[in-house]
Parts: structure tokens; C-alpha cells; sequence
């Protein structure tokens, strides 16, 4: 159920940033394309049908290597290996390694070994080097450029996991800011339930007190979490004159924020069934205090935890500093 929402996510996400996506898909291709077109791009190698190299056009060689693989076989057995055809041979490339006691496939590596001894002590001339199909032993040979397709692949694959990081930012942007906007909410609470009921004990009617806090929190430029939330239910009250309680609650359920909604639960009791509000609101008061209270000295521990490394670790550059002139002199 988690993956299938999470891919869901991913797809609407890719949907509503469409064109970034499919700029992103666009350049992947590209460099795939690039990538193969310059891995087939061999100028100085010389196939036949089905792949296999038969020549090297030493007027074409641009490096001083050429990478191959040739495989050698005989009635009975194959050996393959992949070589570097060098200008300036290292005998070390000469060797091979064989974990197996196979004393035909020993034969052949030699027989392959004093083949490209061969091969590279023509490299240094001009023109087009025919390659040997089979070794001065009889063993043939046959040689194929190597398979590096899969080279191809890392461009989408690459495209693709950014899509994927972007996707997992944005939704943590999001959970961050919902969160930070809850926070808002409930550190404005218990400042919202004493201006309400100081203008119930006033004379003031629910309503009127909820359109005189919502123009205070307009008059201020800068408003955050609470304020906006308020300003919004006042401004859709407006426009559609639906009840400020139903209005609340609604957005008591979007949020499921316990405090609030317990808030709005009870001035929906005031408004359809008659309940004394300014009473609830007093004993809230305390509770919404003392929750906030209590938030802030969670807060408070996680800073505590949060610089205790950097702490630890300006302690032992002291130390290091102290100590450091002492050791010197030692």
C-alpha cells in the first residue's frame, strides 16, 4: 500500500513538473546517443560480418592502444581473453593468469601471447595491419571489438534517479513546511482562546469576537500560521456567508490538530447546544499553556542533544591547543 502511494506520488509530481521532466528525458537520450555514437565510432578498426575484426588501419590509430578481445580455439576447447594491442608493449601485458591445471588451455594462452607479441611490434609502421586468424601453432583465433553497451544505459538510469531525488526533496519540503505550519498553529492557540475570551467576558457575541481578532491579525503586515488561517475563514465568511463554526470545524478535520479541534468542538457546543463557552475557554486556557510549555522544553532538550558534537568537538581542539606547546617542548 506504502509503494503504490509513494509511486503514485512520484508520477504526480513528474505530471505537474512536466516540462522539467521531459527536458530532463530529452538530454538522457542525447548523451545516450553521444556515448554510443562515439563507442561505435572506431575509424581504424576493420569488421566483417557478424562483429569480428579482421584489420587495423595504423594510419587511423589515434592512441597508442587498441582494446580487444580475441578468443582462441581448437577441436575441443576455447580460451578468451581481453588484451590492450600496445605501441610501446609492457612485457607484463604478455602474461596471463590461468587458475585452471588445463595444459591445452595453457598452450593456447602462450599461442595467444607470442600472437600479440607479434601484433604490436607492427604497430609502430603505417597502414593496414591484417590480424592473424590463427597462431603459428595452429590454434585459431578470432577477435571482436569489446562490449561496452552498457555505458549506453547510465545516462537514463542517471536521469532517472534525479527525477526520483527531486521528487523525495520536494515531498520533504512539503512535509516540513506542514509541519512547521501545525507548529504555527499551536503555539498560537493559547494567545487565540485568551483574546477570545476576553471579548466574551466584554459583552461580545462569538461571532463579532472571531471578525474583531481576524482584523487585528490583518492590520499586521506580517502574519504567519495562525493569523493566515484565521484571515482565511474570515474572508470566506465573507464571501460566502457560510457559518464561522462549520466553517472551523472543516478546517479543525483538513488539519487534525488535537488542540485545535478539541477548541472548535467546544464552540460548537456554545453554538448548537446552548453550552457555556467562557468557562470551557478558562479551563482551556490553562491546559493550552502548559502544552506549549511543555513543547518548548522538548525543544530545548533536542537543541541540547543537537550541540552536544559540536561542543564535543571545539573541547578537544582546546585540549589539543592547550596541550600542543607542552608536547612540543618534550
Amino acid at each position: 500500500m506504502k509503494h503504490s502511494k509513494n509511486i503514485k506520488g512520484f508520477l504526480n509530481f513528474c505530471n505537474r513538473r512536466k516540462r522539467t521532466m521531459i527536458f530532463i528525458s530529452i538530454v538522457a537520450v542525447v548523451m545516450s546517443i553521444a556515448i554510443k555514437s562515439d563507442l561505435n565510432r572506431k575509424d581504424n578498426i576493420i569488421e566483417k560480418q557478424a562483429g569480428e575484426v579482421v584489420a587495423i588501419d595504423l594510419n587511423l590509430l589515434e592512441d597508442d592502444s587498441v582494446n580487444l578481445n580475441v578468443y582462441a580455439e581448437t577441436d575441443d576447447k576455447s580460451v578468451e581473453r581481453s588484451i590492450v594491442l600496445q605501441t610501446k608493449p609492457d612485457k607484463s601485458d604478455l602474461t596471463y593468469q590461468n587458475d585452471v591445471i588445463d595444459t591445452e588451455k595453457i598452450y593456447m594462452n602462450r599461442e595467444i601471447s607470442k600472437t600479440i607479441a607479434l601484433i604490436e611490434s607492427e604497430l609502430k609502421n603505417k597502414g593496414k595491419l591484417e590480424l592473424p586468424m590463427m597462431t603459428e601453432g595452429g590454434v585459431r583465433l578470432r577477435w571482436k571489438q569489446p562490449n561496452e553497451s552498457t555505458i549506453t544505459f547510465l545516462p537514463p538510469i542517471m536521469a532517472f534517479l534525479l527525477m526520483v531525488f527531486m521528487w523525495r526533496s520536494n515531498e520533504s519540503a512539503i512535509k516540513k513546511r506542514d509541519e512547521t505550519f501545525k507548529m504555527q498553529i499551536r503555539n498560537a492557540l493559547p494567545s487565540f482562546n485568551n483574546k477570545l475570551l476576553l471579548l466574551l467576558d466584554s459583552g461580545l457575541v462569538y461571532d463579532d469576537a472571531f471578525h474583531k481578532i481576524a482584523e487585528d491579525y490583518m492590520k499586521n503586515v506580517r502574519n504567519y500560521g495562525f493569523a493566515k488561517l484565521i484571515i482565511s475563514i474570515e474572508n470566506e465568511n465573507r464571501t460566502s456567508n457560510k457559518d464561522i463554526t462549520m466553517l472551523m470545524l472543516k478546517r479543525a478535520k483538513e488539519l487534525g490538530i488535537r488542540d485545535f479541534t478539541r477548541i472548535t468542538a467546544m464552540i460548537a457546543d456554545n453554538r448548537y447546544k446552548g453550552a457555556d463557552l467562557r468557562e470551557k475557554l478558562r479551563e482551556e486556557s490553562e491546559l493550552l499553556w502548559n502544552s506549549r510549555r511543555l513543547r518548548a522544553e522538548e525543544a530545548g532538550k533536542r537543541a541540547e542533544t543537537k550541540l552536544a558534537l559540536p561542543m564535543a568537538i571545539m573541547l578537544i581542539a582546546l585540549i589539543v591547543v592547550t596541550a600542543a606547546p607542552a608536547m612540543m617542548q618534550m
